[in-house]
């Protein structure tokens, strides 16, 4: 993985999805780990559901040591997926003070981005407004 401060993306222009760039929580890391087809997946996903809700795609990626990937928009998080590994989940905010784990596949993650539109919607967005 590259390290960059904050996560940049362009688009390709024959595959149309976007390229990643994720850093690292730790400036010297144990493990590093590439970008697997099912997190390009979600995250295209994400940014695609996000442009359909009329959302910048004001989103920020780091990789934990365990793999997880942190999601913050305009540096509010959002939630955490972990693709990589045995165990598969996906943390989403209910509310500023609860979170609920979603268990499965990238297909049962995909349907979640639904939540973290609508905790950015419902709790982000307005105080970016104030």
């Amino acid at each position: 993985m590259m390290f960059h401060q904050n996560i940049h993306y362009k688009k390709k222009e024959v595959i149309k999805e976007m390229t990643f760039i994720i850093n690292q929580n730790s400036n010297n890391p144990r493990k590093t780990y590439d970008l697997i087809d099912d997190e390009k997946l979600l995250l295209n996903k994400l940014i695609e559901k996000s442009k359909d809700n009329n959302l910048n795609p004001l989103y920020k990626f780091s990789r934990l040591s365990n793999g997880t990937i942190n999601i913050d928009y305009s540096s509010y998080p959002i939630g955490k997926c972990k693709l990589q590994g045995k165990t598969k989940w996906m943390m989403v905010m209910k509310n500023i003070y609860d979170s609920e784990n979603i268990t499965g596949d990238v297909n049962d993650f995909i349907d979640g981005i639904d939540k973290w539109i609508d905790y950015i919607k419902n709790y982000i967005i307005p105080e970016m407004d104030d």
